[in-house]
C-alpha cells in the first residue's frame, strides 16, 4: 500500500517558492499556495504563470493552510513576522511552520513564539545559495527541535536540507554571518568595478580579481590574508591612505574602501602587531588575539 501524498503549503510564491516546489511536486507532493497577489486584480494569472504548469492549487489562506503537513514561509524578510501571525490562527497539531526567510535570529524566535501556542511545530530554515544560481539544489539548512525530522521528508520530496542545531536562531545566525562575506564580496565587487570604469580599466581589472582568486585554491588564498593580517596590518593601512588619495582623484565616492582603510585603522590602534614577531600559522591564533585585543581597547574606553 502506498503512502498519502504528503501536503504542502506555501506562503508567498515568488521565484524562490516557485523553484522549490518543482522538485517536490515531481516527487509526488500535493502543493497549494497562498500570495498576497491573489487580492489583486489579476493575481491569479500572473501567479499561474509563475507556476508555468506545476500541478499547484491557489487558494485563500485558511484553505491554503487547512490540512498541511508543511507550510514553508517564502515572504520577504520585513513580512515574515506577520506572515507568522496571520497563518498562526489556522494552525494545530501535526503541522510544521518551516520559515525560510532571511531574517535574524531574533526574528526566528519571534516566528516560533506566533507559530506554536496553538500546537503546530516550528522550524527556522536559512537558504544558503541564490535560487537564482543553484536553482532547486540550492542548500537550505535547518533548526530547532524539529530539524531532523523535517530535513528527512524534505528531502524525501526533492529539497537540498540539512539539518544544523537544535536551537532555534542557531541556523539563522550562521546565514547572518556567511551573508557578511556574501554581500560583502558582491559590495566590493561592484565598487571596484565602478572605479574601474571611471578610469576605463574595467576589463582588466575584472580578469585580475577573477584571477586572483583562481590562481590557486581560494582556501590558501583566503587562510594567507587572514593570517598575514598580523604583521601587515598597518602596512595596509598606509596602503589604504594612498588607494582612497587615488580614488578621490577619479572622482569616484568610495563605501567599500573607506571601511577598508578603517578596519585596518583599528587593528593599528589597538596594538595588534605588539603580539606578532612573525605569521601565525593558523587564523584562529589571529582571531583570538585580534578578539582580545580590541576587547581590551573597549574596556579601556568605557574606563575612560
Amino acid at each position: 500500500m502506498s503512502e498519502p501524498r504528503r501536503s504542502i503549503a506555501f506562503l508567498g510564491f515568488g521565484q524562490a517558492a516557485s523553484t522549490l516546489a518543482r522538485p517536490m511536486a515531481a516527487h509526488g507532493a500535493q502543493l497549494r499556495a497562498y500570495d498576497l497577489l491573489l487580492e489583486r486584480p489579476g493575481g491569479v494569472e500572473a501567479l499561474r504563470a509563475r507556476a508555468a504548469g506545476l500541478p499547484i492549487a491557489f487558494l485563500p489562506l485558511e484553505e491554503t493552510l487547512r490540512g498541511a503537513e508543511y507550510i514553508l514561509s517564502l515572504v520577504t524578510a520585513e513580512v515574515a513576522l506577520e506572515a507568522a501571525q496571520r497563518a498562526a490562527q489556522y494552525l494545530g497539531p501535526g503541522q510544521v511552520y518551516v520559515d525560510l526567510n532571511s531574517t535574524s535570529p531574533k526574528t526566528k524566535r519571534a516566528i516560533g513564539q506566533a507559530i506554536t501556542p496553538g500546537g503546530a511545530g516550528y522550524v527556522e530554515g536559512a537558504v544558503l545559495d541564490a535560487i537564482g544560481a543553484a536553482g532547486e539544489r540550492a542548500r537550505i539548512l535547518l533548526g530547532g527541535p524539529l530539524a531532523e525530522r523535517a530535513a528527512q521528508d524534505l528531502a524525501l520530496l526533492g529539497l537540498n536540507v540539512t539539518p544544523f542545531r537544535a536551537e532555534i536562531g542557531a541556523a539563522s545566525l550562521f546565514k547572518m554571518l556567511r551573508s557578511v562575506f556574501s554581500k560583502g564580496m558582491e559590495a566590493l565587487l561592484i565598487e571596484v568595478l565602478l572605479a574601474a570604469q571611471e578610469a576605463d580599466l574595467v576589463e582588466p581589472i575584472w580578469h585580475e580579481m577573477i584571477e586572483t582568486v583562481s590562481r590557486v585554491p581560494f582556501e590558501r588564498t583566503a587562510s594567507t590574508w587572514v593570517r598575514s593580517h598580523a604583521t601587515a596590518h598597518r602596512r595596509r593601512y598606509y596602503e589604504m591612505e594612498q588607494v582612497l588619495e587615488t580614488l578621490a582623484d577619479l572622482g569616484f565616492q568610495p563605501l567599500m574602501a573607506q571601511a577598508t582603510r578603517e578596519f585596518f585603522r583599528r587593528s593599528v590602534g589597538c596594538g595588534l602587531e605588539q603580539d606578532f614577531a612573525q605569521e601565525p600559522a593558523e587564523i584562529g591564533v589571529l582571531l583570538r588575539a585580534l578578539a582580545q585585543r580590541l576587547r581590551g581597547k573597549e574596556e579601556r574606553s568605557k574606563d575612560a
